[in-house]
C-alpha cells in the first residue's frame, strides 16, 4: 500500500498526493549566518533573594538577577554593566546591606551578601542597570532571627523561633533577656 503526503502549500480541497518514495525536493544548503541578541530590555529574576532572617546574617538565598533582550534571551555577551539593589518600600527603616551592586558577568549578576537586620514584612528590593533604563521590584519578608536579636523594647518579639528575646530600654538602656 502507497503513503501519500499532502504538500502544504496546496489549496486544502485539491491536496497534490505524492508516494513517499518519491524525493519531495532537492536538499537545500544556505549561506552561513549569525544568530546575535537584540537590545537588553529587562531584567528578570533567576533566583529569588529568600529566607531572610533578621539579626545581621545575609539571606540564605541570595538573588541571582539576569539582563535580556527583547525574546527573553539572556545577555551573554554583557560582562561591563552592572546591577544595583536598593530598597524602595521600607517598614522597619533598617537599610538594605552588603553588596548592593554587582558586575554582570555574561548576563547574569549573583548577589552574594544582602541581608536587612530588622525583621519585617513587605520588604520590596528594586533592581537597576546601566545597560538600559529600566528595572525589577521584588517582595521579601524578613523573619525573626533564630539568633539573639537586639531591638527596641518598644518593638520586642515575644519570643524568636528559638523561644528567646533580647530587648534593649530605650531610656536606661538596660538589657533584658528573656525565654518564653
Amino acid at each position: 500500500m502507497p503513503f501519500f503526503v499532502s504538500f502544504i502549500h496546496q489549496p486544502l480541497h485539491q491536496p497534490l498526493h505524492q508516494p513517499l518514495h518519491q524525493p519531495l525536493h532537492q536538499p537545500f544548503i544556505s549561506a552561513t549566518f549569525d544568530v546575535t541578541h537584540g537590545d537588553p530590555t529587562a531584567l528578570v529574576e533567576i533566583t529569588p533573594a529568600g529566607n531572610a532572617w533578621a539579626g545581621g546574617t545575609p539571606f540564605a538565598q541570595q538573588p541571582v538577577i539576569a539582563v535580556v533582550d527583547g525574546g527573553g534571551n539572556i545577555m551573554t555577551p554583557d560582562s561591563v554593566s552592572t546591577i544595583t539593589a536598593t530598597l524602595t518600600i521600607n517598614p522597619s527603616g533598617f537599610p538594605l546591606l552588603g553588596g548592593l551592586t554587582q558586575i554582570v558577568a555574561l548576563g547574569v549578576a549573583p548577589f552574594q551578601d544582602l541581608r536587612i537586620d530588622k525583621d519585617a514584612k513587605g520588604y520590596q528590593i528594586q533592581y537597576t542597570t546601566t545597560a538600559g533604563g529600566f528595572h525589577l521590584n521584588t517582595s521579601l519578608d524578613v523573619i525573626p532571627s533564630t539568633e539573639f536579636m537586639l531591638t527596641s523594647s518598644l518593638d520586642r518579639q515575644i519570643g524568636d523561633r528559638m523561644g528567646s528575646s533580647c530587648a534593649a530600654d530605650d531610656v536606661s538602656g538596660l538589657v533584658a533577656i528573656g525565654t518564653s
